[in-house]
């Protein structure tokens, strides 16, 4: 079944539609799930992509904790 979630990116949010294909909850009672974006426009996927992007960076390790992991192991 269809469902329209706000996804925050890095200018303002957005409204799109998806299709939730599999949850699963975890031990801390939050839940992850698994979908699929639904007719998104270009402008829509350019937006996702970016804040995927970003996030993906900033969990990144910081060069300084990896010389400090180099340095104990």
């Amino acid at each position: 079944e269809p469902a329209e979630v706000v996804v925050p990116t890095q200018s303002e949010p957005i409204l799109v539609t998806m299709q939730i294909l599999r949850k699963h909850k975890l031990k801390n009672d939050k839940m992850y799930y698994a979908a699929k974006f639904a007719a998104l426009q270009s402008e829509e996927d350019r937006l996702i992509c970016e804040r995927v992007f970003s996030l993906q960076l900033s969990s990144r390790p910081q060069p300084e904790d990896l010389e400090e992991m180099e340095e104990t192991t």
